[in-house]
């Protein structure tokens, strides 16, 4: 029994050295892409999916969409903190402000399983100390996000893993409103702690940095039917009002350019992007 035990120790200690040694190889790999952009991009899109849908970046010559659906401020302060020290021609950034970013339980998305799913298997070989504090309230579940990424080759290579981290979603399909239902979300407790201190950071960072920071929001359908429209306002109002914020929630779209009450699908988001290109002179 003993000799059983031995090997069996034996055996998984062998194991738990590969996975040490597959995961530093990929965490190598990883921090070893670039984070240069063409010369001529300036202006950055960044945050979640509002934006992922609404920003057709191919319309753009100096501009891209580096927005991915669900996206906490954690990770978009990760990615600018790589992308700003590489690329000192931006100079703009434009920010997702929506609702979903500023109720009272935002973080809930930083904790949960399908969410945590994109995000801890692409950003681990990016956190320190402070982001594994805040994902490791699951640990178990975290463990296995990141033993699952091992398998993963997609993000060894350099484009793959560009696009992973973001990118315009070109959306087919048109919103029905005879199947739009008020669905207000229900705090589960995770509160807005995380949240508002990266966007804190990440305000910062910009300031630091003479970069140009604006809040954009999206056309949405009725979003009082999903989030308290005043908390939102006062929210903005009460912690980040010295960025200007752009707030096109309201502006008018056939349903035939909604994707869905809070998004847009391709149409939309081609003459959403002219009214931001022409508004902001950008090419």
């Amino acid at each position: 029994m003993r000799i059983y035990l031995r090997k069996l120790l034996y055996i998984g200690s062998l194991l738990i050295l590969l996975l040490f040694i597959v995961g530093f190889i990929r965490m190598r790999i990883i921090q070893s892409h670039s984070w240069v952009l063409p010369k001529q991009v300036h202006v950055l899109f960044m945050g979640a999916s509002h934006l992922n849908h609404a920003i057709d970046d191919s319309m753009m010559k100096t501009a891209i969409n580096w927005t991915r659906g669900s996206e906490r401020y954690m990770y978009t302060y990760i990615k600018l903190q790589h992308l700003i020290p590489v690329n000192p021609q931006i100079d703009t950034i434009f920010l997702e402000l929506a609702p979903t970013d500023l109720w009272e339980d935002t973080d809930y998305k930083y904790h949960v399983l399908n969410e945590q799913s994109g995000y801890v298997k692409t950003y681990w070989p990016f956190y320190k100390k402070e982001h594994w504090e805040i994902v490791l309230e699951e640990p178990v579940q975290v463990a296995g996000l990141v033993l699952g990424s091992l398998l993963d080759i997609g993000d060894l290579q350099q484009e793959k893993w560009w696009h992973h981290l973001g990118n315009y979603f070109h959306a087919e399909g048109e919103m029905d409103r005879k199947e739009v239902r008020p669905a207000l979300e229900v705090s589960s407790g995770h509160g807005h702690e995380v949240n508002y201190y990266y966007l804190r950071q990440i305000i910062a960072l910009c300031k630091k940095k003479k970069i140009k920071l604006m809040f954009l929001e999206t056309p949405t359908f009725h979003p009082e039917y999903y989030y308290d429209q005043d908390y939102f306002y006062r929210a903005y109002k009460e912690n980040f009002s010295e960025i200007e914020f752009y707030d096109y929630s309201k502006w008018p779209m056939s349903d035939s350019e909604r994707w869905d009450a809070h998004h847009l699908n391709h149409q939309g988001a081609k003459r959403f992007t002219k009214e931001i290109m022409s508004r902001f002179h950008i090419q």
